[in-house]
């Protein structure tokens, strides 16, 4: 399949399943080292880049990862049964095809001296996102920062958390919190508006001050951040 009949896969699945949020959409396959896929968009326009390893992949499942896709752009619930249509198809796939990249996983560990940030990042996943996110690395950083305290990588679907955190002095809803914080940008990507690129917006804001015991989390991080 070419990125023409790609990209009307995810017009036609717009227009069917969200016709009052029509936005320009372009999608193309993309070689990615890992199977993942990003969805981008601004107030105008949506750009889809799936990974090359589908491009032979049947029309029907192009059409669930266009509508898995888009409900992110649109906050829209999908079925546990569309889902498990395109999960179910992944796990047919040669290993080969579905491969991640080692070295990253070498240099990224999830599971450190106190915590398994996997294990949380699973939890967080079903209690805060209706187990709809997608992440293939999860890790604790390779030096302690003090200044980045995570971050989100959707090039490498990467997700990191500062080795700082991976003692028992730190309480584990903290822990549990700054995964929450990059997990939220998966969920709520920046947007670009004047050619400025906006992480922080007030949707994420909102969301993420709901976050149990924000304030109480926030006053810890600070008061004890040198400390660690």
């Amino acid at each position: 399949m070419d990125n023409h009949k790609l990209t009307k896969i995810f017009n036609d699945i717009q227009r069917v399943y969200f016709p009052k949020k029509y936005q320009r959409i372009s999608a193309e396959f993309y070689p990615f080292r890992t199977l993942r896929h990003i969805i981008e968009w601004t107030p105008f326009s949506i750009r889809a880049k799936v990974s090359r390893q589908l491009q032979n992949a049947p029309v029907h499942i192009l059409q669930v990862l266009a509508l898995l896709l888009l409900a992110r752009v649109y906050k829209h619930k999908v079925s546990t049964e569309i889902r498990n249509i395109y999960n179910e198809y992944l796990h047919q796939l040669p290993r080969q095809e579905r491969r991640i990249n080692h070295t990253a996983v070498v240099n990224y560990r999830a599971k450190g001296k106190v915590y398994d940030l996997r294990e949380i990042f699973d939890q967080i996943n079903v209690s805060n996102f209706d187990n709809e996110l997608e992440v293939e690395i999860v890790g604790w950083s390779k030096r302690k920062s003090y200044t980045r305290l995570g971050f989100y990588d959707p090039r490498r679907n990467l997700l990191v958390i500062s080795q700082i955190f991976d003692t028992a002095r730190v309480p584990k809803e903290v822990v549990r919190y700054l995964v929450f914080h990059e997990m939220l940008h998966i969920k709520i990507p920046g947007r670009t508006a004047k050619g400025v690129k906006k992480v922080h917006t007030k949707e994420f804001r909102y969301a993420e001050r709901r976050y149990p015991n924000y304030t109480g989390i926030q006053e810890w991080i600070k008061k004890n951040l040198k400390r660690l």
